[in-house]
């Protein structure tokens, strides 16, 4: 994992501070993403492109806004799906996290056919050769 980090911190370097000196940047949204890259390389053997890691960002901000903020003081917001605007939005941005998820699992499968995925223990290797999980939807949720 270290090897990743360095590598995706090196990446960023070069792609955000040395591409754009002197340019301002939002230290938390960047370090989100590349903490988001991170963890798809070292865990799920995926790498994460920019365009995916804003909208992981937003649509799981979305849905979580909802479901922690918004319904846990109205908890009927979750029976409104149908005329809140804002409760389908979240729920779209959940099903858009489990498309992402989806993508990472199909990635990592074709990997292994193809015979060139990672030879260390990673987390998408326990988690699809795991007896545990009777569903492809318990696996997707836990890579959400």
């Amino acid at each position: 994992m270290k090897e990743v980090c360095y590598e995706k911190l090196e990446e960023w370097i070069r792609n955000t501070i040395d591409s754009k000196p002197g340019k301002s940047f939002d230290v938390f949204q960047e370090m989100q993403q590349l903490s988001l890259r991170i963890i798809c390389k070292a865990a799920f053997e995926y790498d994460m492109s920019d365009e995916e890691a804003t909208a992981y960002v937003i649509e799981n901000d979305t849905y979580l806004y909802e479901v922690a903020c918004k319904q846990r003081m109205h908890v009927w917001r979750k029976w409104c799906k149908s005329i809140l605007p804002s409760v389908r939005r979240a729920y779209q941005a959940s099903e858009n996290t489990a498309s992402f998820a989806r993508r990472v699992l199909a990635s990592y499968r074709e990997k292994v056919k193809s015979g060139v995925e990672s030879s260390e223990d990673t987390l998408i290797k326990l988690l699809e050769n795991s007896g545990a999980f009777e569903t492809e939807a318990e696996k997707i949720a836990e890579i959400t």
